[in-house]
């Protein structure tokens, strides 16, 4: 169990005689702060000396905690593309959990006052039908492993104490700052150059707002989840039937505003959800 303590207690002490250092300490502050819906911390900034393997360190201790009266439903990928890595300072796209209470589908509402920096992002699951134990050598493996690939329109909600001084560590720790994962009906085909083909638009109140390709992301949808499923696998999660995979935004994630919003994906399912 996490130890908690107030953010307001941190600040109050100079930055050079915090003794907070443990992963633990970390992720009572990122848990505190998901769970009283405050902004996310951007610990970079706290003398925290996070690096990649230690924010994923943190990250694990979040969803212990996190997962407490909840589950990991899947995993989705953040900064696929090269731009974002440079902005946040990370040279690989980051890796998050799909929490269970945050998988919608249907159609679902989401209220601006709770997310202050909600933003929208169509991509793609897949659905493991088997469970996936040992690292992947060969793209052709993947056909074996997958029983469906879902539209998945992907919220995450990008409030940090520092809008623009925070880091793609923080982003690692914070989760992802994952908010929900709404997935609409299965594509009638799985092999990847039909997933490869697949095109979306995202309209708001009947007007284009955004538009993007599953080659969007590195190239190649069967690569980005041979990379992701290998990354998870290092990083010791199981991957259980059922568990959902993203791949990552088909196009740079679009900043919420109220609406009704249509996610269209070509020859699949409509995701259908409002903005308040």
């Amino acid at each position: 169990m996490l130890r908690f303590i107030t953010l307001g207690a941190l600040i109050g002490l100079s930055l050079n005689v915090v003794a907070w250092s443990t992963v633990d300490d970390w992720a009572a502050i990122v848990v505190t702060q998901l769970r009283s819906r405050q902004p996310l911390p951007a610990l970079s900034t706290y003398g925290a000396g996070l690096d990649v393997a230690s924010a994923y360190a943190v990250q694990h201790q979040v969803l212990d905690e996190l997962t407490t009266n909840d589950k990991i439903a899947g995993f989705r990928v953040s900064l696929t593309r090269p731009l974002g890595q440079v902005r946040f300072k990370v040279h690989e796209p980051v890796t998050s959990a799909v929490l269970h209470s945050g998988l919608l589908r249907g159609t679902a509402t989401f209220k601006l006052r709770d997310f202050k920096r909600l933003q929208i992002a169509p991509a793609l699951g897949y659905v493991l039908k088997v469970a996936v134990a040992k690292r992947l050598n060969d793209l052709k493996e993947l056909d074996a492993l997958i029983g469906s690939v879902v539209p998945a329109v992907d919220f995450s909600n990008f409030d940090f104490e520092r809008e623009t001084d925070w880091r793609g560590e923080d982003l690692i720790a914070a989760n992802g700052a994952f908010v929900a994962l709404l997935v609409g009906k299965p594509l009638a085909a799985i092999d990847a150059n039909a997933v490869n083909s697949v095109l979306t638009e995202l309209t708001r109140d009947g007007q284009v707002i955004d538009r993007g390709r599953a080659v969007n992301v590195m190239g190649s949808q069967y690569t980005a989840l041979y990379w992701l499923i290998n990354r998870l696998l290092d990083q010791g999660w199981a991957l259980q039937p059922g568990t959902v995979l993203v791949t990552g935004p088909l196009s740079d994630p679009v900043p919420a505003k109220p609406g009704k919003h249509i996610a269209r994906y070509w020859d699949a399912s409509d995701v259908t959800f409002t903005v308040e």
